[in-house]
């Protein structure tokens, strides 16, 4: 009975250690699972610090693109958004809150204030993408004034990769229910590079790419996708005294659960797991031996070769245990790769190069160029000679992208390729020719993985990893990191021809406002010379206004001096003829002294300087009307003036406008019997509008444009007398006060003159 007894402690102990390997197996699965979802993010983080650190003045719109190219809610499941933090002095806070206003975020500013917490540098939120009605309340948020945040920033700052915060409260509108979860911080240091010690780190940096994530949002999804029947807890920190963030237990608690408590790292932090699982069913039946001792002899045999075969799966989950973890700092290694350089080029020779020898023989990299192309960036292999023999075998049969299997393949469905075991010779059937067959089943592989290099739907590249001489195989946990791997580089090659577009567009605007700059110097310069041009001919206007002034008008008085002393002292003794010449000259001398006036007024308009104030435009009117009534008594003509014309405006010129109006009013109705002048106010041409109507000659509509040049006449003088300068005088002033004149008409029904006299 010892004998059974010591069978049945040894198969239970057998049992438990390969219940406990398995569960060990599922919780670092589903750690590396978190890590690279969290490594995920880190990588979103790196390339958008890469595109803002070569366009360090991004605007708030060009943010809003990137991030909306991006797709977060797609493509990183539980990121809420993308934020971008700014160190600031105290004196930039003025401007940097007038600048919010003006974008549109009425309200905002920098909170808590310098006065609630003084303090020598700030680090306020200045954008958050997808901005929402629930999360811009924290645009201006200063981030290092909360603890948990402050630490994150700092660990991040000085050692120059994202970095994890413990569990944070989210700051929410008030009145709204709090919500935590975890924020992480990418450093941007001044010059786009990572500075090469702590102290130049603090020196340079200028701000953070800052991303919030609730951990359910991002577990959730994990565990949905990795079939499992784990109960697990996940704490903050190194050990179960730690907050604890998220629990699953779907399954009932059972006296047989095995339970296994490990801790990780992930982003700069340690999280500790606590998971559980019911016992093997091995155990459960080992139970049963003692009762059945006599039975136990029976199956001696059956139970060694149970044990030798949990031997065999232990060793077996073992070594899929270290190629877990090996694999998991290949993922963790590559990611920090991929983040440090915008040459996606060179990164992914690099990271090719990380692969052999610790994961596999062979890597090579091979991206789709221009034109359809296949271009290899990469072969690496320990043996030069390997590497020699591979490029010349692609040297003389280059592939192609119509090429019915391999790379092609990849390139043309996005879906990996996997051969765990290639027998010797397999390699290479199928080809048409001998001698490139021959030459590929030389390279003596043994195992082989082909893997996208994509992000989302747009493939750039495959990443091939390959086994030879040895008799080392792949296997599926290998392909899901290969496949890590390649999604990851995707995402790099994606970042980094954003960044790309990014720079060329900032050299573009940087280009165009150097265009525009130099333009901007050419009008400056013409505007100088037309201003010096200009003053030289208000110059000669002011020499010729003089001129007119006296040169001319004092042989014109002369004439009509001289004239009126012919008349008053000798016209008994003129003949008809004489006095018919005498009057003539006396009508001349009289219009060419009132087309003087009218031009030196027009002159002095244009260089007067004006006066507005509040004008009572029905009373200039009237006052207007009663004046020529007494120079020129018309008794049948009447006016209407609407009440309450009110204006601000320089009242000469204002006189002037209903001078010339109301003249050429009475003057073109003084025919019809029952002339009538109308002054008032409308709304024409979606403006307020005064107008001057009356019901006389009218004009042809076709000939408007004409009206408001000056001696530009549409009836004869001899009907209708006149200077020709009026409108244009009309048209001058109205123009001066920034408004704008137009007339309506028909030939024998009246005319109406609009005019406004600019926003006051």
């Amino acid at each position: 009975m010892s004998v059974f007894c010591l069978l049945w402690f040894l198969s239970d102990r057998a049992a438990a250690r390969e219940d406990r390997l398995v569960l060990h197996s599922e919780v670092q699965q589903l750690q590396n699972r978190f890590a690279a979802r969290v490594e995920q993010q880190n990588a979103l983080l790196r390339g958008t610090s890469g595109l803002v650190s070569v366009n360090p003045n991004i605007s708030r719109l060009g943010f809003r693109r990137f991030v909306d190219n991006l797709q977060l809610g797609s493509r990183y499941p539980g990121t809420l958004a993308l934020g971008l933090v700014r160190r600031m002095k105290p004196v930039e806070i003025a401007s940097f809150e007038a600048q919010l206003h003006q974008e549109g975020l009425a309200g905002a500013r920098v909170y808590p204030s310098i006065s609630e917490k003084p303090r020598v540098d700030l680090w306020p939120l200045v954008y958050i993408e997808p901005q929402t009605d629930a999360n811009k309340h924290i645009i201006g948020f200063d981030m290092e004034t909360e603890p948990s945040r402050s630490t994150a920033m700092a660990q991040a700052r000085d050692s120059g990769n994202p970095t994890l915060s413990t569990l944070t409260k989210f700051v929410t509108p008030p009145g709204q229910p709090g919500r935590s979860g975890f924020c992480i911080y990418m450093p941007i240091y001044e010059g786009g590079v990572i500075p090469d010690s702590v102290e130049k780190r603090r020196a340079k940096i200028v701000g953070f790419i800052y991303s919030p994530f609730r951990a359910e949002s991002v577990i959730d999804p994990i565990v949905d996708e990795t079939p499992t029947n784990l109960d697990f807890e996940l704490y903050d920190g190194d050990s179960m005294k730690s907050p604890q963030f998220y629990r699953r237990h779907p399954y009932p608690a059972s006296p047989e659960k095995r339970e296994i408590a490990s801790t990780f790292p992930i982003s700069g932090r340690t999280w500790t797991m606590v998971a559980s699982r019911d016992a093997g069913v091995e155990s459960n039946l080992i139970g049963f031996l003692p009762v059945v001792g006599a039975m136990i002899c029976a199956v001696l045999f059956l139970l060694s070769l149970s044990q030798s075969n949990a031997r065999r799966r232990t060793e077996a989950t073992l070594v899929e245990l270290e190629r877990a973890e090996s694999g998991q700092r290949l993922l963790a290694e590559s990611g920090v790769l991929l983040s440090q350089s915008l040459d996606y080029s060179a990164t992914l020779k690099a990271v090719a190069s990380l692969v052999v020898p610790s994961f596999a023989d062979w890597t090579a990299v091979d991206m789709l160029g221009p034109g359809a192309t296949i271009v290899r960036v990469a072969t690496i292999h320990q043996d030069p000679d390997k590497v020699s023999a591979s490029n010349e075998l692609l040297r003389r049969w280059p592939i192609k992208l119509d090429d019915p299997g391999g790379v092609a393949k990849v390139l043309r469905t996005h879906e990996p390729e996997f051969a765990p075991k290639i027998q010797h010779g397999d390699f290479g059937m199928g080809i048409g020719d001998p001698e490139q067959a021959e030459t590929i089943r030389a390279l003596a592989l043994t195992s082989i993985m082909i893997v996208p290099v994509m992000n989302r739907d747009r493939i750039y590249g495959v990443l091939t990893v390959a086994q030879s001489e040895s008799d080392r195989h792949f296997t599926s946990t290998d392909l899901e990191v290969a496949c890590e791997i390649g999604r990851r580089a995707g995402l790099s090659v994606e970042n980094s021809l954003n960044a790309k577009a990014a720079e060329m567009e900032l050299e573009e605007r940087t280009r165009a406002e150097e265009q525009v700059r130099h333009l901007n110097e050419d009008l400056e310069r013409l505007v100088e010379d037309r201003t010096l041009e200009l003053a030289a001919a208000n110059k000669e206007l002011e020499a010729f206004c003089y001129s007119v002034s006296h040169d001319l008008r004092a042989p014109l008085r002369s004439i009509d001096g001289f004239t009126k002393a012919i008349h008053d002292d000798y016209f008994p003794l003129l003949d008809e003829a004489g006095r018919d010449y005498l009057a003539r000259v006396r009508s001349a001398a009289q219009r060419m002294d009132e087309l003087i006036t009218s031009l030196l007024t027009l002159s002095r308009i244009t260089r007067s300087e004006m006066k507005r104030q509040p004008i009572d435009l029905s009373e200039s009117a009237q006052q207007s009307f009663d004046e020529q009534m007494r120079s020129h008594p018309s008794p049948h003509v009447r006016i209407e003036i609407e009440p309450g014309l009110k204006t601000v405006a320089d009242p000469h010129m204002t006189r002037l406008v209903l001078d010339n109006l109301i003249s050429n009013a009475i003057k073109f109705a003084s025919k019809n019997p029952e002339a009538h002048v109308i002054v008032g106010a409308t709304e024409s041409k979606g403006r307020h509008a005064f107008f001057v109507r009356d019901n006389g000659a009218g004009f042809n509509p076709a000939y408007a444009n004409k009206l408001f040049m000056p001696f530009e006449r549409l009836h004869s003088p001899k009907d209708y007398p006149g200077s020709g300068i009026g409108l244009a005088t009309v048209e001058r002033i109205v123009t001066k006060h920034g408004g704008e004149v137009w007339a309506e008409s028909e030939e024998g029904k009246g005319a109406t003159f609009f005019f406004t006299l600019g926003d006051a």
